[in-house]
């Protein structure tokens, strides 16, 4: 130690000696209290002479090391290296892997005087001995000295005459420390002595952590175990104290700790931070202490570190619950976790009856911060009367972590006529309908009375009992004996029993809905036409409940709109099963006959008058090919009949899809927002026959870019699962040439690029080899049935020949289920089956 402080004093360069003679002072003050009471220690000529010439370290030979850990069998390790490096991390020589044992924990050096072992600072420390050693300090050790790191025993053991441990050797301690020669550290032979000649211990009581670092969430407890070791031949009570974390997370024993002598005990803590917003998040030092009863002026501590994290925690509220749509109802939503949130917001309601507008996504809020989003409902379309609808809704806020949070709301639509508009409209019916029968009743008689009694009538005849239905699925067709009464109706439907047991009814007498769809089989009958014995009278993939008293169509005619798409099917895909499409009437060439029909009445001795016909109806053409839009007729002064002129009906093809331009540019970064897509789809097609398997894509542009997105519920995850855009950029027909381009995403991540190959006529299709930097896209998968697909290509640079308008065609393959295509019936190979898009020009 002294030779250390001559050594730095007389150093040549002015950097390497003592910066002042305060710092000299300081350094010999501490030096003469650390030698305070210390036998003065006399070096011998061997040593010096080792110091001095520096020689290289001699490896003692014959030496092991003996490890044991309590209920397991030991381990030795021989000692044929200079440096043994000993720690819980895996790039020790000897790894030691249990708490309470630092990752770096201790070095065992060869001497040429023997084995020293140095401490590299951890926080539990090494025993040699049952004494803590100083950190960073070389300590001898001999044939039979006992080590302790963490739960670890340790034994040097020698070879056959090898010296054993020396009576009475302690360490020599430094206050702080100092710099050693460039030689192997001195090793301190004599102790220190108290007056009595016994060794001076270090301290007489220590603690020890199971673990040095914690790592605990807010709202979960955590353990922590410490052993408390007594030294001494005392026996001795003790108590913990905590520094760095509060009191009011931690649970203590209550009261002192035994500690017998010569003898540990663990004392386990409970510690449970709370779940609080500011609950700090990251490293948190802290120090325990130890209190004693027989030795108060013990300074034992151990330090430690625990690692906080953060926990997700938020509540939404919604205010209205209940909206009149068009409206706006407000999501408010407050961090309540301790660290940064970020938030998305979206709106949900499965008939597809309402449109949402204001959806967000990447909500930032800090602990305790709160937002307020507005939401905005509106009826993709209303009823055109009846009472108003009441749809239900949901609103689902999805944290960053996974963590969702569902509020419930109700959406009033009313009808494009109130209920007293459409009640004023039936009585005028009503009225018109009494009005019509009065008149053909009236007009009965008349005919009743001039008729021929010889002869049967086939026309209605006053007075006679009403007796006929509706043949299933064909109304207006009658079947005697199915008028509405009570007796003989076993289950109360309104169906005669008899009636119900006729072959061409063939329905069940004791169950008033035989074929369980919801509608009786009187309403079935007689109401609405409907097969009382089949759940879906057309075969549209929708029941007949369903159709009358949900989706308002006709349950007799599997495309009610004639669109040459199953109703079923346009529910599955969202769009209007009732929606008519566009027609115009072209005027058909028609021919005007003339019915001429010359009566002769011969008066005959009766007291009934017959009506004896006896000319024949002659057709006489007047007109051919009349080419205008109003059918002329020709009036003769005898009675003439006329048929009424059919228009034909000429659907007119639908427009093509336009695209639409975007202010900003959506993020492609697989987390879908309807607001960055214009909110409204380009398409929504599935594979046919399973409507669960839809895909929905949205197709949007800005001056240089178009972007595409796919929605796609899919409930079966498969790692082949692709969606595909391809682009027909010429829009020459035909099959591809080298301008189109298929883009391919497979949910696992994996992206193909292709081109067309060649000319549109050459009958080559896509070349796979096709590389592009004008291309990016992203997949995500927000949760188990769904997931998202995100494109952006640079229009400008990849088609530099788009044509308006061009084709695209998509296509969504669901493993397990089939495949899905947009336009239906397209073909990748066949430019002219894609869909025709009609392009525009966005300004910056």
């Amino acid at each position: 130690m002294i030779e250390t402080i001559l050594n730095r004093m007389l150093a040549k360069r002015r950097e390497d000696r003592y910066a002042s003679g305060e710092e000299l002072s300081r350094v010999l003050r501490s030096t003469a209290f650390a030698l305070e009471n210390r036998p003065t220690r006399v070096m011998s000529v061997t040593e010096a002479e080792e110091i001095a010439s520096r020689t290289p370290i001699v490896i003692p030979q014959g030496y092991e090391l003996v490890i044991s850990t309590p209920g397991n069998s030991t381990s030795t390790i021989s000692l044929t290296r200079e440096i043994i490096t000993l720690g819980r991390h895996v790039d020790n020589d000897v790894v030691l892997p249990t708490e309470g044992v630092s990752r770096h924990h201790a070095r065992i050096r060869a001497t040429n005087s023997g084995w020293g072992i140095i401490d590299m600072g951890g926080i539990n420390g090494t025993l040699v001995d049952g004494e803590r050693v100083r950190a960073n300090q070389m300590v001898p050790i001999y044939n039979g000295t006992r080590m302790q790191l963490g739960p670890y025993e340790l034994v040097l053991r020698g070879p056959e005459g090898a010296p054993p441990p020396r009576e009475q050797t302690t360490r020599l301690q430094f206050d702080g420390p100092l710099t050693p020669p460039p030689s192997d550290p001195t090793l301190t032979t004599q102790p220190p002595m108290t007056p009595s000649g016994t060794a001076l211990p270090i301290e007489p009581m220590a603690i020890f952590l199971s673990r040095d670092q914690l790592t605990a969430t807010p709202g979960q407890p955590e353990e922590l175990v410490i052993e408390v070791r007594n030294r001494t031949d005392v026996a001795d009570r003790v108590n913990l104290r905590f520094k760095g974390i509060p009191s009011d997370w931690l649970t203590l024993p209550a009261g002192f700790i035994d500690i017998p002598a010569q003898g540990s005990t663990p004392i386990s803590v409970q510690l449970l931070p709370p779940r609080r917003t500011n609950t700090p998040v990251g490293r948190q030092r802290f120090v325990v202490e130890l209190i004693s009863q027989q030795y108060p002026e013990s300074t034992a501590t151990a330090n430690g570190q625990l690692f906080l994290s953060d926990f997700e925690s938020f509540t939404v509220e919604l205010a209205p619950r209940e909206i009149k749509v068009p409206g706006n109802t407000t999501v408010l939503i407050q961090n309540t976790g301790n660290g940064v949130g970020e938030y998305s917001v979206a709106g949900r309601e499965y008939s597809d009856q309402i449109r949402f507008t204001g959806e967000r996504g990447r909500i930032t809020l800090q602990p305790g911060q709160k937002a307020e989003i507005q939401l905005r409902l509106e009826a993709r379309q209303a009823n055109p009367y009846g009472s108003p609808d009441i749809v239900d809704f949901e609103v689902e806020v999805t944290g960053k972590a996974g963590a969702k949070t569902v509020k419930n709301g109700r959406a009033i639509i009313k009808p494009l006529l109130p209920v007293w508009a459409v009640s004023a409209i039936m009585l005028v019916f009503l009225s018109l309908c009494v009005y019509l029968t009065l008149t053909f009743i009236a007009r009965g008689i008349d005919n009743t009375l001039g008729a021929d009694t010889s002869t049967p009538t086939s026309g209605f005849v006053f007075g006679q009992t009403p007796d006929s239905t509706v043949l299933p699925g064909t109304p207006g067709t009658t079947v005697p004996g199915a008028t509405r009464i009570t007796a003989e109706d076993a289950d109360g439907d309104g169906l005669a029993d008899n009636v119900e047991r006729r072959p061409e009814i063939g329905t069940d007498p004791n169950d008033p809905d035989t074929d369980d769809d919801g509608l009786s089989d009187y309403d079935e009958v007689i109401t609405y036409g409907t097969n009382p014995t089949e759940v879906d009278t057309d075969s549209d993939n929708l029941s007949d409940f369903d159709e009358i008293n949900v989706h308002q169509t006709n349950p007799n005619n599997p495309d009610t709109d004639r669109d040459g798409v199953l109703d079923g099917v346009e529910v599955a895909q969202g769009t209007d099963p009732r929606a008519q499409p566009t027609a115009t009437f072209t005027p058909s060439v028609t021919a005007t006959a003339t019915e001429i029909v010359t009566p002769s009445v011969t008066p005959t001795p009766s007291d009934t008058p017959t009506v004896t016909p006896t000319g024949s109806p002659t057709p006489t053409p007047t007109a051919t090919g009349t080419a205008t839009q109003t059918p002329t007729f020709t009036p003769t002064a005898t009675a003439t009949e006329t048929g009424t002129p059919t228009p034909t009906q000429t659907p007119t093809p639908e427009p093509n899809p336009l695209l639409a331009c975007i202010p900003t540019a959506p993020v492609i970064d697989g987390v879908f927002a309807a607001s960055e897509w214009g909110d409204v789809p380009l398409a929504t097609f599935a594979v046919t026959g399973i409507p669960s398997a839809t895909a929905t894509v949205y197709v949007v542009r800005d001056v240089d870019f178009i972007y595409i997105a796919f929605v796609i519920n899919d409930e079966t995850v498969q790692a082949t699962d692709a969606a595909s855009i391809l682009f027909d950029v010429a829009n020459p027909g035909g099959d591809p040439d080298s301008v189109d381009r298929l883009i391919q995403i497979s949910r696992d991540g994996a992206i193909s690029l292709s081109s067309g190959e060649g000319t549109n006529s050459d009958n080559n299709f896509w070349d796979a080899n096709y590389d592009s930097d004008q291309w990016e896209a992203a997949m995500g998968t927000p949760n188990a049935e769904q997931w998202v697909v995100e494109i952006a290509v640079n229009a400008t640079n990849e088609f530099a020949s788009l044509t308006n308008p061009f084709n695209m065609m998509a296509r969504v393959l669901f493993n397990g289920e089939g495949l899905a295509v947009w336009p239906e019936g397209a073909s990748s190979n066949v430019v002219d089956s894609w869909q025709g898009i009609d392009d525009i020009v966005c300004s910056p």
